[in-house]
């Protein structure tokens, strides 16, 4: 279970930190390849947007600086605890935004990624 949960750490850390950067370097691009056609007024939102989301791949990467692998599984686990919270919260926002507060549709594959993680998430702290 160790091994499965450091390859998911590791994949959606990278796309996290990837997307977190093309979001702050690239944000109208960004966007069009999320498949989103309204682009905010400003910029500097959708690159704060990539600040954040740079910040939760980075959780689930620092744990892999620890060289004891007894600390290493214990802020593994702290960091899954913690991006599954922003994660269910984010996710549960955005289907709230696009029902109820008209933010475009194509918002839902964040919707669907952010708690598709966090479920797996949580069965994984249940193991480990």
């Amino acid at each position: 279970m160790k091994k499965t949960m450091n390859i998911f750490m590791c994949l959606v850390g990278a796309m996290d930190v990837c997307t977190g950067m093309l979001l702050v370097v690239a944000p109208a691009l960004t966007l069009r390849l999320m498949g989103l056609t309204q682009m905010p007024l400003e910029p500097v939102f959708t690159q704060w947007i990539g600040v954040f989301v740079f910040s939760l791949g980075s959780a689930y990467l620092l744990p892999f600086l620890e060289k004891r692998l007894d600390i290493r599984i214990i802020q593994q686990r702290f960091s899954l605890r913690l991006t599954l919270l922003t994660r269910g919260f984010v996710g549960l926002f955005a289907i709230y935004a696009i029902v109820f507060a008209g933010l475009e549709p194509a918002w839902g594959l964040v919707a669907i990624t952010d708690l598709s993680c966090a479920l797996y998430q949580f069965f994984l702290l249940r193991e480990v």
